[in-house]
């Protein structure tokens, strides 16, 4: 973020400057072992071995703890969008996710436990349009190894079983793009997953476009836009 890495080593975090390669200060979070980092706007995230997520302020000279919050069950895996926090629920055996509320960084609260334990339970991400895609291995050594796709009505529901797709190894992490899954999965390597049926509706969407660029010379042919100004783009119909 910003040109800075932010590492955990043990129970610290340290600030590494990405352009100079100098290692800046670190902060001891005064609990277990840090597994796992997430970034949302101007907080820094940290989950320990015990279950616990800290919220660290960015916006300050240095990091500086605003709260925390300790879920029962975690897999060891974070993530993080709009002030919520999903952690992974993997016990070996159940799977899920739970969720935590950090709208108030210095006061989170637990939102849910897994709603559905037969779900991937290793880590989960949402894809910004109302998905949450998890993965892991439900049922065990001896379970199916899944990407799951979930529909969560809302941050306190952990259940919404859309859809699932099989994996030929253990899944062990996972990034969204383009409406892809890519799951890294050992000695499988990576695999590509369209987790999102084609669209076969045929109902082209509508598109809204405004402006706030004025024609500054009406009487002459054609938009007279105001030097530095930005002219509208040339949509006036469906597409």
């Amino acid at each position: 973020r910003d040109g800075f890495a932010y590492v955990a080593t043990s129970g610290d975090v340290t600030v590494v400057d990405l352009l100079t390669g100098a290692v800046g200060e670190t902060t001891d979070l005064g609990g277990g072992l840090v597994v796992d980092l997430a970034l949302d706007g101007e907080v820094l995230y940290a989950l320990d071995a015990g279950g616990t997520v800290r919220a660290l302020d960015l916006a300050e000279s240095g990091l500086s703890l605003l709260g925390s919050v300790t879920f029962a069950v975690s897999s060891g895996r974070l993530f993080v969008a709009d002030g919520i926090a999903y952690v992974g629920a993997d016990t070996g055996f159940l799977g899920g996710f739970s969720t935590a509320s950090f709208a108030d960084p210095s006061a989170p609260v637990l939102l849910s436990g897994p709603d559905d334990t037969s779900v991937g339970g290793e880590l989960v991400r949402l894809n910004g349009s109302g998905l949450a895609i998890a993965i892991g291995t439900p049922g065990g050594a001896f379970g199916t190894r899944v990407l799951d796709v979930l529909r969560p009505v809302g941050p306190d529901r952990t259940d919404g079983f859309v859809t699932r797709v099989t994996l030929p190894t253990v899944p062990v992490d996972l990034a969204l793009a383009g409406g892809f899954a890519l799951v890294a999965g050992g000695s499988g390597g990576l695999q590509v997953v369209n987790y999102l049926g084609f669209d076969t509706q045929g109902q082209a969407p509508t598109v809204a476009v405004s402006t706030p660029s004025v024609d500054v010379d009406p009487a002459t042919p054609g938009l007279q836009v105001q030097e530095g100004g930005v002219p509208p783009p040339p949509l006036d119909s469906p597409v």
